[in-house]
């Protein structure tokens, strides 16, 4: 598919890849939806998932080739544990919507 993109002409290639992109981003956010029940921080703050996100997937890559098993461990933990927070709040407001 890259190649394809490539031996296009230039003029169209940009185009096809903001919508490579968008449609990148459209699954994204129907991924988390479906799989996590919310979504994705893309939608809460669009600065900050532009800017950090690639520090994410460099971090993720750098954690599976074995980099710092120390800090991958302590963000799991804090990343787990704020997700029980939030499963937790969430199982909260929905009790609380039940009751009304």
């Amino acid at each position: 598919m890259a190649r394809k993109l490539v031996d296009s002409n230039t003029e169209n290639v940009a185009k096809k890849l903001a919508t490579v992109k968008a449609v990148g981003w459209v699954l994204q956010i129907l991924a988390h939806q479906v799989f996590e029940g919310r979504a994705p921080a893309l939608l809460d703050n669009l600065l900050q998932a532009i800017v950090l996100a690639p520090y994410f997937v460099l971090l993720e890559v750098l954690f599976y080739f074995g980099y710092r098993p120390d800090l991958q461990a302590k963000f799991k933990e804090l990343t787990n544990k704020k997700r029980l927070q939030w499963k937790q709040e969430k199982e909260r407001k929905e009790a609380a919507e039940l009751r009304k």
